[in-house]
């Protein structure tokens, strides 16, 4: 019936047999690539972090007369490392209430901005130690537990600027108008 009403196309021999492939589920999603050396970069993220809640327990210290328990706590900037995605979703802990605040991308790196409230502070240094030390009890190949969140994490860092980097985007929405 084609033939007749369309005479002048021809079409031969253009499909082919191949085999079903699912559909992805919506874009690649990319993971770090792995350490070298898990133990190093284990022992210079918990130095880090060490250090940004040393910085930050003094000004705690000042505001904790005046809030809760659960109001007290930091925040923390977390950088990724050059050219490696941060899964940044992954951050938030919702039970242990650490909020994901804020995320940029500038340079080639990943900044995520999160709030640690004092009652979860043993949360990173202990998912870091486990990924130290432990491997992740199902996987079929052996992998550090917690490879996905930590071998992403660059840096720790807890200072003002964080405040600052929270504010900047406001602070340019406000001035623009």
């Amino acid at each position: 019936m084609a033939d007749a009403q369309f005479p002048h196309i021809v079409v031969r021999n253009v499909s082919r047999a191949e085999k079903f492939a699912r559909p992805g589920t919506g874009g690649e999603r990319r993971l770090p690539s792995r350490v070298p050396d898990r133990q190093a970069h284990a022992t210079r993220l918990l130095q880090q972090l060490h250090d940004s809640q040393d910085a930050a327990r003094e000004a705690l210290a000042r505001r904790s007369n005046v809030l809760t328990q659960g109001q007290n706590g930091i925040y923390l900037a977390i950088a990724s490392r050059a050219r490696e995605p941060l899964l940044a979703e992954r951050l938030e802990r919702r039970k242990k209430n650490i909020e994901l605040l804020a995320v940029k991308e500038e340079a080639g790196r990943t900044t995520a901005t999160i709030f640690v409230p004092e009652t979860a502070r043993d949360f990173f240094p202990k998912a870091i130690e486990d990924y130290r030390i432990k491997n992740e009890p199902r996987a079929k190949v052996p992998e550090p537990k917690g490879r996905r969140l930590v071998e992403g994490i660059g840096d720790f860092t807890s200072r003002f600027s964080v405040i600052y980097g929270l504010m900047r985007p406001m602070t340019f929405l406000l001035l623009q108008k």
